[in-house]
């Protein structure tokens, strides 16, 4: 009958081998790319690795952040702006109704306000 244990020991060496051997290429080839710069996306880090950015490419990448954030203000400032605006709308028609029911307009509250202050007149008159 035929002993597969040495068999066994040398397939497991040479997987083993193999491991040892991607790990050391991984490292090697890990060392050759160059690190990601900060606040780079995932398109500059891809052209970084096909070209190497310039010093100027790299004194660039600060500015278009700092743009980012201006922008993402600048939008937030128009959204608080055009709900301030919602807000005095509501405000100035409520006002006008306010103004409605003192002439006396649609509202019930309104004319109420008028036939109490006719029948005061026509009391006191």
């Amino acid at each position: 009958m035929l002993n597969i244990t040495p068999i066994c020991r040398f397939t497991r060496f040479l997987i083993q081998a193999c491991y040892s051997l991607l790990h050391w290429v991984q490292i090697k080839l890990s060392a050759s790319v160059p690190a990601r710069p900060e606040g780079a996306t995932t398109h500059t880090v891809l052209s970084y690795v096909q070209t190497p950015l310039h010093a100027a490419d790299l004194q660039r990448l600060p500015k278009a952040r700092e743009e980012r954030s201006r922008e993402a203000t600048r939008r937030e400032n128009v959204g608080q702006r055009d709900a301030k605006k919602k807000v005095r709308k509501k405000e100035m028609g409520i006002r006008r109704r306010g103004e409605e029911e003192r002439v006396g307009g649609r509202w019930q509250e309104g004319s109420m306000q008028i036939a109490q202050d006719l029948t005061g007149i026509f009391l006191d008159g």
